[in-house]
């Protein structure tokens, strides 16, 4: 740290004439924050958002001291002319140039912060002093309500803004209007344990009509999973996809998808209705395996309410393929369900089929035949360390990356083993309720087996 401050000094000093360690230091506050505002007028006009930066200070004189010379540093190094203001009994300091600064930089101290910005950005943080700010937002204290307290930095954006522009410029913002966006956030905390990450949708309708809900599906996944995604149901997904887009161009490719696979797509996918999972697994045997050189293997399960119609629309799927000209397909009746295997040379190389209530596509047999098999992912002592920290249930989560596990498996030379050694498993989940959505991730540091 003392290496990077002493670089930092260097910087400024040639840059600016002043420094962090004799000039930003003595009055430098905890907290800096960042805010852009005015999206919404942007629209049919060249007006530019008004950009504001402050900075808490702890020494109201050492903060004059640093402006004074900062302005004059400034003003040598770009030969702006660097003049004051007063407003409502604030000195401003203002960078006046139609080249280097369009529209002008504004900087001074507003009581126990320093201010850079525009003009109008300045000005109405001085008159908030006593009125209404950002604070007194509804949307933006339900946002941060259900961000933690102790976090190390937070992130809010007004979504009716960008949806309004977006709008008066004649952008049909489709891809957000499901969601009846009022309002983004967004933390970092630093905790004892490691990383974690929120996020928070505040809207009509949270999640824009796609169903996020894990349900069984961790349960189903083997034990030793690598990495998984899932909890969405891919019937919702598609539904607002095809929502969003709409429109001749879109239904004609449906009808193209149609004629060239020979099932109805729309209700094909109507019947994946239930939660879904991708995941990468250790596994030995398949085509994946043996072509990488690594014991990996890939499972998809896409959750369906009516498995024997998809299995149906597989069998046929299975004959449109292998008249194409792929022959080497058989049908294996399995414990787990039944499944058509692809071979190349006598290698499996995929094997897609149904198995319970899942539409099932794995590298191989074997992976196929433990679907749903115990224990399964949800009993993953690294999966349930990290759902502890993020307060939610194994079968509640999303994503999943077991980080030690990656390393053993790929890292053949152990080169990057030591390097990597205290990134413990990551995971992260999502809770919708009626009016809004909290996502949870968390990556844990320095994390050790209980075994």
């Amino acid at each position: 740290v003392d290496g990077l401050i002493d670089e930092m000094d260097r910087a400024l000093e040639e840059a600016l004439n002043v420094d962090f360690s004799d000039d930003i230091r003595p009055w430098i506050g905890r907290t800096v924050s960042l805010s852009v505002s005015g999206i919404e007028d942007l629209a049919g006009n060249e007006a530019i958002p008004e950009i504001l930066l402050v900075i808490e200070s702890r020494d109201g004189s050492a903060a004059d001291l640093f402006l004074e010379e900062f302005a004059d540093g400034l003003s040598i190094s770009t030969g702006v002319d660097i003049g004051r203001d007063e407003y409502a009994g604030h000195t401003l300091f203002v960078a006046a140039d139609d080249f280097e600064f369009d529209p002008p930089l504004v900087f001074g101290r507003i009581d126990s912060v320093v201010v850079f910005g525009t003009r109008a950005a300045v000005e109405n943080a001085i008159d908030t002093e006593p009125g209404s700010s950002l604070a007194d937002d509804e949307r933006f204290a339900a946002v941060m309500a259900q961000l933690p307290s102790d976090r190390v930095m937070s992130l809010y954006v007004d979504a009716g803004a960008f949806t309004e522009t977006l709008e008066a410029e004649g952008v049909t913002p489709d891809l957000l209007s499901g969601y009846g966006l009022d309002g983004v956030g967004a933390s970092l905390s630093i905790t004892d344990v490691g990383i974690r990450a929120d996020s928070v949708i505040l809207g009509d309708e949270p999640t824009g009509g796609v169903d996020l809900n894990p349900g069984s599906v961790v349960s189903d996944l083997p034990v030793d999973t690598l990495a998984m995604f899932g909890g969405w149901s891919i019937a919702s997904y598609w539904e607002a996809v095809v929502d969003a887009l709409g429109g001749y161009e879109t239904d004609e490719l449906l009808a193209d998808a149609e004629d060239e696979f020979g099932i109805d797509i729309n209700e094909f996918m109507s019947l994946l209705d239930r939660p879904s999972a991708v995941a990468l697994v250790r596994a030995n045997g398949g085509m994946m395996a043996t072509e990488t050189g690594y014991p990996i293997g890939l499972e998809i399960l896409l959750g369906t309410s009516a498995p024997a119609d998809i299995e149906g629309y597989v069998d046929e799927l299975v004959g449109e393929i292998a008249e194409s000209g792929l022959e080497d397909f058989r049908k294996r009746q399995l414990e787990s369900g039944s499944f058509w295997v692809a071979e190349v040379d006598g290698m499996e190389v995929a094997v897609v089929g149904v198995s319970g209530g899942y539409l099932a596509a794995t590298s191989s047999l074997r992976l196929a035949d433990g679907i749903g098999a115990s224990p399964g992912l949800a009993d993953n002592e690294r999966l349930q360390a990290v759902a502890e920290v993020m307060e939610v249930e194994t079968g509640s989560v999303l994503f999943f990356m077991d980080t030690q596990a990656l390393v053993d498996v790929f890292d053949t030379s152990g080169e990057v083993t030591s390097a990597l050694a205290p990134l413990g498993p990551m995971a992260a989940a999502y809770e919708v309720g009626a009016s809004s959505a909290h996502g949870v991730f968390v990556w844990l540091i320095d994390y050790v087996d209980s075994e």
